[in-house]
């Protein structure tokens, strides 16, 4: 099942149900305000995917899976609240891979893992996490640890600010002779608009058989 620019919000329950489906695919979807948890995916086999997504304001884990594997790519994991409540969570066996995601404000740890080992991430960002960054969670060598810096929290907007700035995955590439400039997260920032290279000239006035040019 594969889900694109949808909007999960405000159920009763959790958000994404996607338990028994055998994995499924999210890109650019808002997953926020639901009861429990944002997405939850058990069951053996298969791969849930999530890239450029944002999950927030849930009151439970805002990705929860046993066994069933997981990879995230870009997404934003905020304020998802409750004393128990982490950014993703699992158990294993249960592959793992993160990359270039935002862990931020969640009410536990950013990630909590009962095992570690079958995790690999890395180019990820943690911060304010109530508990703590992470339990059983490896990481890695990119990894930051800094306010994001979005423009509008409170109200959704979830572009980061300069912190985080192309120090996305994948960076330089195998062989060192091409770099990405991805941010760290769903939302990518705005740049201003440059001056495209415009000079303004000095005026100077001249008057000529009295008339002033």
């Amino acid at each position: 099942t594969t889900f694109i620019r949808c909007e999960f919000n405000n159920n009763s329950a959790m958000g994404v149900n996607v338990s028994g489906a055998g994995g499924a695919t999210l890109k650019g979807c808002y997953i926020h305000d639901n009861s429990t948890n944002g997405l939850s995916n058990g069951g053996a086999g298969g791969v849930t995917s999530l890239d450029f997504t944002i999950i927030e304001a849930n009151a439970a884990d805002a990705v929860t899976h046993v066994s069933t594997n997981l990879r995230l790519q870009n997404c934003t994991i905020d304020g998802n609240t409750g004393a128990a409540t982490d950014g993703i969570a699992g158990t294993t066996p249960a592959l793992v891979i993160c990359l270039g995601t935002i862990f931020s404000n969640n009410g536990n740890y950013g990630a909590n893992y009962t095992d570690g080992d079958s995790a690999w991430t890395d180019y990820n960002n943690f911060y304010g996490n109530a508990t703590g960054a992470r339990n059983n969670f490896p990481t890695g060598p990119n990894d930051q640890a800094v306010d994001p810096g979005f423009v509008d929290r409170a109200n959704g907007n979830f572009a980061i600010g300069t912190a985080l700035k192309a120090l996305g995955y994948p960076g330089i590439f195998p062989g060192g002779l091409s770099t990405g400039y991805l941010d760290i997260g769903a939302v990518q920032r705005q740049e201003g608009a440059g001056s495209g290279g415009l000079r303004t000239r000095p005026r100077h006035n001249l008057v000529t058989d009295g008339v002033l040019t």
